[in-house]
């Protein structure tokens, strides 16, 4: 299933059909709100959901770059990265909440990471072709580092337990003064 990113604009405040339609969607709006928190949250909510729609729209055309991968793409006698890799990796894509960045990995697999911004928590997983349902997961949250295998269904609770938002890389100090 593809997820599909909806952003509607409103040009005011008031209800309205399309805001109700798109009410689960954060919104953007060209009105300013008058209290700061309210402003704040609505800005974070709006620069995280848009940028991870970015992400996720990167990582689902590398994806394509990766699928395209010959042997050797490295020059140091890597493996191209089947069909099998590339299909777990767009699932997780489509089910995570928050995008990671992906990287193609010389033994045909692929990572994904996630990083908070202070670089205290770190997230690493690993989909190796010889295990596609399986996942090597990699985790330092404030030094505190775990290594381990896991099944592919369960990459959310991993990136829920870093607890981190793609918003965390952006105007830090705005979002935690």
């Amino acid at each position: 299933m593809r997820r599909e990113y909806v952003a509607p604009i409103f040009i005011d405040s008031e209800k309205s059909y399309c805001e109700n339609k798109y009410k689960d969607f954060p919104t953007v709006s060209i009105i300013p709100k008058t209290e700061n928190e309210r402003i704040k949250r609505s800005i974070k909510n709006d620069i995280y959901f848009l940028n991870n729609a970015l992400q996720f729209k990167r990582n689902h055309l590398k994806l394509i770059t990766f699928s395209e991968l010959k042997d050797n793409w490295n020059g140091r006698g890597s493996d191209k990265i089947p069909n099998n890799v590339i299909d777990t990796v767009f699932d997780i894509l489509n089910k995570v909440t928050d995008q990671p960045d992906i990287f193609p990995l010389s033994t045909g697999g692929i990572q994904l990471e996630w990083e908070s911004y202070s670089g205290n928590k770190y997230l690493e997983i690993d989909v190796l072709p010889e295990k596609p349902n399986m996942i090597e997961v990699y985790m330092d949250l404030n030094g505190k580092e775990t290594e381990l295998e896991d099944n592919v269904e369960c990459v959310q609770k991993y990136v829920d337990k870093l607890g981190i938002k793609v918003t965390d890389s952006l105007f830090p100090s705005f979002f935690h003064d």
